[in-house]
């Protein structure tokens, strides 16, 4: 019997381990202790199933924690790789210095792998790693309020502090507090908004509109109900 159970805990975690979904390999396991475990229940065997629960349990917990970890590791080397140009005496002091950023905020938002993530998108868009702490509180307090996908809001800030070219934490909360306004005065979606702001970003850029001009442009046309092609043409004419 000990056998058995062994090799049921054990394919459960290969499952876990390659689906990443503690409900698909918990199935197994239970449906695999049930039929070994087909006898009339005692004492000893209901302890026997519990053991074996909590070991698996524990075991999916000590698995996700090392994966999540490497995979955290890797996105934030790259980071500072980029931050670095590859600079071997910088990259570690970087590396201690982007870890910190991924501790996780009290408004609990974005979680180790999304934060780190987002400081590769930061690194590649190449904003002051100085901004990164409010940046990514930005982010936070955006995607409470727009339930928008993380990446989509960092890149959207990501332009604005490229063409504003802000360098001060003070210039970051006076900019998102003013989009934020922006957004939610537009009687539409927020991901319309970020949708319909992706498909004219180049407009932010190469424009002679104002960052200001340009996104209460975005917002009445949107007010107007224009398609996104519709939008790309006004921008167009405007240019």
């Amino acid at each position: 019997m000990g056998s058995l159970i062994l090799v049921v805990l054990i394919t459960s975690l290969l499952i876990f381990s390659k689906k990443e979904s503690f409900g698909e390999a918990a199935l197994p396991l239970v449906g695999g202790l049930l039929t070994i475990l087909r006898t009339e229940w005692t004492v000893s065997l209901y302890a026997v199933f519990m053991i074996t629960w909590i070991a698996f349990a524990l075991l999916a917990f000590l698995l996700s924690a090392i994966k999540v970890a490497a995979q955290q590791e890797e996105l934030l080397k790259e980071a500072a790789a980029i931050i670095t140009k590859q600079d071997l005496s910088k990259l570690k002091s970087v590396e201690s210095e982007l870890k910190e950023f991924c501790q996780i905020s009290e408004a609990g938002q974005l979680g180790p792998i999304e934060r780190a993530k987002l400081i590769r998108l930061l690194a590649f868009r190449k904003i002051d790693i100085q901004l990164y702490s409010t940046a990514l509180n930005s982010v936070e307090v955006l995607k409470t309020i727009t339930r928008v996908e993380p990446e989509k809001i960092v890149l959207f800030l990501a332009d604005f502090f490229q063409v504003l070219k802000i360098e001060s934490h003070e210039n970051i909360v006076s900019l998102v507090d003013e989009l934020y306004e922006v957004i939610w005065k537009t009687p539409v979606q927020p991901v319309e908004f970020f949708n319909a702001f992706s498909k004219c970003r180049k407009f932010l850029v190469d424009s002679d509109l104002s960052p200001h001009d340009f996104i209460h442009k975005l917002s009445l046309l949107l007010t107007k109900g224009c398609s996104v092609s519709e939008i790309s043409e006004e921008f167009k004419m405007g240019r």
